[in-house]
C-alpha cells in the first residue's frame, strides 16, 4: 500500500503592485519638505507681528502729544492749532483715529507726510536703497567673517587658535555700535584720511558703515556655527563616512560644515531682517541717508506718518526674510519643521 501525502495547500500569489498613474509620478516628483501648510502658517504668523508692530508705534506717538502743536508756528494761538488738529482729524478720539488709520492703511489710503504733502510710502521707499546697501553689505560681511572664525575655531587642532579670534569677536559685539563708528571715523577718516567721514558716494562711504554693522553680526554667526559644528561630529552620518575610509577634510567640509549651516542660515536672516530696523544709530554716526535716519527725523518732527510707514516697512522686510529663511531651512533640513 503506497502512502499518498496530501498535496501541500496553494498559496496565494501576491498581489501585482497596481501601476503608477500620471497624478502619482507627479506627485513623487514635485513632492516637497515645504507644505501649504507651513507657509500659510509662517504668513499670518507675520501679519499678525506686523499688525501689532504698527499698532504699539502708532500709540506711542499718539502718546506723545497733539502733533497739531508742532505743526504749527511757536507764535500759533490756540484757535489755529485747533484749526489744524480739526484738518487733520487730531481732535478726534485716539481709538477713532486708530480705527480710520487701519482702513486707511488697508485700503492704500495711506495719509501724506504732514510737512512735505507727498505720500508717506513714497518718502520713506525713496531711502529703502540706501538701506538695502548698507545692511545687505553689513550682513554679508559679517556672516562670511563670523563662518570662517567659526569653522576655523571648530576645527583647529591649536587651542589658541580656537580661542584667540573668537575673543576679539566678542571685544567687537560688546562694543556699542556708535562708539564702534566714532573710533572707526577717528583713525581712518580723520587720523589716516583714508576713507570719507560721513554720506554717501563712493565705495568708500560704504565701508565703515559695513564694519559696524558686521561687527554686530559676525560674532553670533561664528559661535553658532562653531557650537553646531562641535555638535554635528559625534552624529552618525559622520562616524559612518569615518568608517568608509574618507579623508578627515572630507567628513568636515561635507558631513559636518554642510549640516551645520542650517541653523546659522536661520540665524543670518534674523540678523537681516534686525539690521533693518537696527542700523538707525549707525545711519545717524555716518549720515547715511537711509530709512534709519529719515525715521529719527520723523519722529522729532512726530511727522507720524512718515513714521508708521517706515515701521510697516521695516516690519515686512523683518517678516519677508524670516519667512525666506523658513522656506530655505525646511528645504535644506525638513526635520526643522517640527
Amino acid at each position: 500500500m503506497v502512502l499518498q501525502h496530501p498535496a501541500p495547500p496553494a498559496t496565494a500569489a501576491p498581489p501585482t503592485p497596481s501601476p503608477l498613474t500620471r497624478r502619482d509620478v507627479l506627485r513623487t516628483t514635485l513632492r516637497s519638505p515645504v507644505t501649504l501648510r507651513f507657509v500659510v502658517t509662517r504668513v499670518l504668523a507675520g501679519i499678525v507681528a506686523v499688525w501689532g508692530a504698527v499698532s504699539i508705534v502708532f500709540l506711542m506717538i499718539m502718546a506723545t502729544g497733539n502733533p497739531a502743536q508742532v505743526m504749527a508756528s511757536e507764535e500759533a494761538t490756540q484757535e489755529e492749532i485747533d484749526r489744524i488738529a480739526r484738518l487733520y482729524g487730531f481732535d478726534r478720539p485716539i481709538f477713532v483715529q486708530y480705527l480710520l488709520f487701519l482702513r486707511n492703511l488697508v485700503t492704500g489710503e495711506f495719509p501724506n507726510s504732514l510737512y512735505t504733502d507727498e505720500p508717506a510710502f513714497s518718502v520713506v521707499l525713496a531711502r529703502v536703497p540706501a538701506t538695502l546697501l548698507l545692511s545687505v553689505t553689513g550682513v554679508a560681511l559679517g556672516s562670511v567673517v563670523g563662518l570662517l572664525v567659526g569653522y576655523w575655531c571648530a576645527t583647529s587642532r591649536f587651542r589658541l587658535a580656537r580661542v584667540v579670534p573668537m575673543k576679539l569677536l566678542m571685544v567687537l559685539q560688546s562694543t556699542p555700535s556708535f562708539l564702534l563708528g566714532l573710533l572707526l571715523i577717528l583713525f581712518f577718516a580723520v587720523t589716516w584720511k583714508l576713507l570719507p567721514t560721513s554720506g554717501m558716494g563712493s565705495w568708500k562711504n560704504l565701508v565703515m558703515p559695513a564694519v559696524t554693522l558686521a561687527a554686530y553680526v559676525a560674532p553670533a554667526v561664528a559661535r553658532l556655527f562653531r557650537s553646531t559644528i562641535r555638535e554635528m561630529e559625534v552624529e552618525e552620518h559622520v562616524a559612518t563616512a569615518t568608517a568608509k575610509g574618507l579623508r578627515p577634510r572630507t567628513v568636515r567640509r561635507r558631513h559636518i560644515a554642510v549640516n551645520a549651516l542650517g541653523p546659522v542660515i536661520a540665524l543670518i536672516g534674523m540678523q537681516v531682517g534686525g539690521i533693518l530696523g537696527g542700523a538707525v544709530i549707525t545711519e545717524q554716526v555716518f549720515a547715511w541717508p537711509g530709512v534709519g535716519q529719515l525715521l529719527v527725523n520723523a519722529v522729532n518732527t512726530r511727522d507720524f506718518p512718515v513714521a508708521l510707514a517706515g515701521v510697516i516697512l521695516i516690519c515686512v522686510g523683518f517678516v519677508v526674510a524670516s519667512l525666506v529663511v523658513d522656506l530655505v531651512v525646511a528645504i535644506i533640513n525638513p526635520r526643522s519643521r517640527a
